[in-house]
């Protein structure tokens, strides 16, 4: 009787057998490594084989199996086998993904000890299951539009984008298109048609992205819904008048035959401030809302962050990361009725758990990583303070797939060259888990560079051709076990 409930999809809630997980972060992050790696370990969990590999205490996984589900929607199978083998065969690190995907597991905790055996056999009784969403970076600025209504995302877009222009007051002319979009939505233009505005919103917006902003609403001007991606196109410059125009011919704001530009407060008896707001409903309805929806009926989060490329880009890219995570959990923040607080006891998911992980760790030095670990908290706790303290916090270092070690004071890895022994790169002991100022983060990337270090060190992933044989990593495991509590 008790194996009827648990196994029944409408308790096993209750009964802790059913997680879902969100993977979130900014481009590069390593998300999809992240996922990658994690998948593998589950399938190849053998604690008597490979001590120590995924330690999940006094158990092991068995009768793993990867579910079908019907696609539909934005959500697509998470390409497990494929990022593997790149990985594993051709030595590369996956591809960037375009694709909201997921993947769906069922699988069996064996204990280790003989004493929880049933009677049949080395079998436990009751299944897990488990289901994983990749976001690609690109998305997730589009949470600004799942917590407001158009008007409140125009307000939110445009103080943006006055905040990200005055960073730029040393050298103003590099955002010339963003000034004239900004000082257009203070003053209405009768004879100004919606087509026009959202031309002009583009060029901005490509402006943007030449000057290393990612945080870019509506998101599908970066990624557009055949995963046709613009984005590396306007980073590496648009010079050129001709390929500024083509990609405001090219890249959508909203869906196909229904754009939308932010307008500011004075526009609101334009008559295309109307249109806007049905088009940018429409997007809502199609891109956001499935995206989101799903996310905020998650168990648990994972926001992996790019410490390197934080370092690299200063302070902006530090600001750009906590107005997102902002937006990221208050949209997904259900309230604190009482109503919400009964839902969780099982009959509706409700994020209880968020983790923030520093990524690539291994290329780190082992003493400097928890001076890393300081600085994810650093960045997120800002954001966690201003938020219900129902959820549950986690700050870690990790590396999903360790590809660089320390020996006899070296970071001995795989690179394009062949096999090598480099010096690390250490963090100043002077920061002390916080993070520098522009001006003492430029000074510390050149003296590595003038040293031949690279920041960060570009390395090959380390993955067993051997199928049955997962990566090592670094507190993957761990990670895993604080955001399904098993």
């Amino acid at each position: 009787m008790l194996e009827i409930l648990v196994n029944n999809p409408l308790t096993r809630n209750f009964f802790g057998c059913n997680r879902s997980i969100g993977i979130v972060g900014m481009g590069m992050a390593g998300k999809t490594v992240f996922l990658t790696s994690l998948l593998d370990h589950l399938r190849n969990h053998h604690p008597q084989r490979y001590p120590h590999r995924f330690d999940l205490g006094e158990k092991r996984i068995s009768e793993w199996e990867i579910l079908p589900f019907s696609v539909s929607g934005i959500w697509k199978p998470f390409p497990f086998e494929e990022f593997r083998a790149r990985m594993a065969n051709q030595h590369l690190w996956p591809q960037r993904t375009t694709d909201c995907s997921r993947i769906d597991l069922k699988f069996k905790f064996t204990p280790l000890s003989q004493r929880w055996f049933s009677a049949e056999g080395e079998r436990s009784w009751n299944d897990y299951y488990l289901t994983l969403y990749d976001i690609p970076g690109e998305r997730t600025p589009d949470v600004v539009l799942y917590e407001n209504d158009y008007a409140s995302w125009s307000r939110q877009t445009l103080l943006s984008m006055r905040r990200y222009y005055h960073q730029y007051q040393e050298n103003p002319n590099s955002l010339a298109e963003v000034r004239s979009f900004l000082n257009r939505m203070e003053n209405p233009q009768a004879d100004l048609s919606g087509e026009a505005i959202v031309r002009f919103y583009k060029r901005a917006l490509i402006e943007m992205l030449e000057n290393g902003c990612s945080n870019v609403t509506p998101s599908i001007f970066m990624v557009d819904d055949t995963g046709k991606r613009f984005r590396e196109k306007a980073i590496h410059g648009c010079g050129d008048e001709n390929e500024r125009e083509n990609l405001v011919e090219n890249c959508l704001c909203g869906v196909r035959g229904a754009e939308f530009a932010p307008l500011g407060e004075n526009w609101r008896s334009h008559p295309v401030f109307a249109t806007f707001q049905r088009a940018c409903q429409q997007y809502r309805k199609q891109y956001v809302y499935p995206l989101f929806g799903t996310l905020i009926s998650c168990d648990a989060l994972a926001f992996l962050v790019d410490i390197p490329t934080i370092l690299k880009n200063g302070s902006r890219d530090l600001n750009m990361y906590r107005e997102i995570l902002g937006h990221l959990l208050r949209g997904l923040h259900p309230g604190d009725t009482t109503l919400s607080l009964l839902l969780t006891l099982g009959f509706q998911h409700r994020i209880g758990r968020i983790a923030f992980a520093a990524t690539q760790c291994d290329r780190f030095h082992p003493d400097d990583r928890p001076v890393l670990q300081s600085m994810v908290q650093h960045l997120a706790d800002p954001v966690c303070n201003q938020i219900s303290q129902h959820y549950q916090y986690d700050f870690s270092t990790i590396a999903a797939v360790e590809s660089a070690r320390l020996i006899d004071g070296k970071m001995h890895c795989d690179t394009a060259q062949g096999e090598a022994a480099l010096d690390y790169w250490r963090i100043p002991k002077e920061w002390k888990g916080d993070f520098p100022n522009d001006a003492q983060s430029e000074a510390f990337i050149s003296s590595c560079q003038s040293l031949g270090q690279i920041v960060p060190p570009r390395v090959r992933p380390r993955f067993s051709q051997n199928e049955a044989t997962p990566p090592h990593q670094i507190r993957l495991d761990r990670l895993f076990r604080f955001l399904t509590r098993w």
